[in-house]
């Protein structure tokens, strides 16, 4: 039932995506796409470590005291990589060239914003998660996507640019943060005032001090890998090799991110039911069955499109595309 509610949300939002992927394609440039796919894998990147991967241990605790204390040193490691990435906006210039993409100059200053936004929301996410408040997971999410693709359709008549494409891709950050804030903000005050303790983070930090010791370098690792594609063409082609290699990217990612991310929410917060409970129910099993589910899912639609991938995207995205 709760994989159901974030899968109904997930579908819709991004049943959405793809179905103005056929616009945007038709309106933005291969450069644009190439631009903020690199801005993105950018902050993809850097939100993996922003809080040392404290916030997964949101839903770990047995007592909601101790999970909010967790919350609250996640938050407060994520300010903090924030401040640190905006000392870094004054030599904006020399990043951008790092990055072998010049034309994002102007935008690296929203990067720090994006990683801010992407870190509280997979915060709070987890903290919906472990309340079992997953329709709000959903809400957002559709929310969220109609709110930034309708943006970027809009603005992609007139003023096809780089500024309102990123703007776009803010707006799919920040609406879910106040969703999540709207409908947690009285029980966080509440919990801040009668539960928040110094002495009780830093025992809590020690307790789970193995999520920044191994998960965070480890996830570190996996999302630069799976971006090093994206750092790879901008650095010996061009951005506009990056656009082509972006939107194709996306598309073939929409049945993993459909199925995958709805049963990573649910089924972190399941295994750790699993694990307090010691009822000798075994992880390793829930682990494989979900395993081998999400690879029988996903099977069918990358054999169509290795047999008709060139057809498809020239048809569907419009000739220019067919390189992708």
């Amino acid at each position: 039932r709760n994989i159901a509610a974030i899968a109904s949300g997930t579908s819709i939002a991004q049943l959405i995506t793809i179905s103005v992927i056929p616009i945007l394609s038709r309106q933005y440039s291969a450069d644009i796409f190439g631009a903020i796919g690199v801005l993105m894998a950018t902050v993809s990147v850097l939100s993996t470590i922003s809080s040392g991967r404290y916030n997964m241990s949101v839903t770990l605790p047995k007592n909601e005291s101790d999970s909010f204390n967790l919350l609250a040193f996640t938050v407060s490691l994520q300010i903090i990589f924030v401040v640190i990435c905006l000392g870094l906006v004054p030599f904006s210039k020399q990043v951008a060239l790092l990055l072998s993409t010049p034309e994002i100059e102007p935008f690296l200053v929203y990067v720090p914003l994006m990683v801010l936004l992407t870190g509280f929301n997979n915060t709070l996410e987890y903290w919906f998660g472990r309340k079992k408040r997953f329709m709000y997971l959903s809400v957002a999410v559709v929310l969220a996507s109609v709110t930034s693709n309708t943006w970027k359709v809009y603005f992609g008549i007139d003023v096809p640019t780089t500024r309102f494409m990123l703007i776009g891709n803010i707006l799919n950050l920040l609406l879910p943060l106040f969703v999540y804030l709207y409908v947690e903000y009285t029980n966080l005050r509440r919990l801040f005032l009668s539960d928040f303790s110094l002495k009780r983070i830093l025992i809590l930090a020690n307790k789970y001090n193995y999520f920044p010791k191994y998960r965070a370098p480890k996830d570190f690792l996996n999302s630069t890998t799976q971006n090093a594609p994206t750092f790879l063409l901008v650095t010996f082609f061009s951005v506009t090799e990056v656009g082509l290699y972006v939107l194709a990217d996306r598309i073939m990612r929409v049945p993993g991110i459909l199925i995958g991310q709805a049963v990573r929410k649910v089924f972190y917060q399941k295994a750790s039911e699993i694990y307090n409970s010691k009822s000798g129910r075994s992880l390793f099993q829930a682990t494989l069955l979900s395993t081998l589910g999400l690879a029988a899912i996903g099977f069918l639609p990358y054999i169509a499109v290795v047999l008709f991938g060139n057809e498809l995207f020239s048809l569907i995205l419009g000739e220019q595309w067919a390189k992708a």
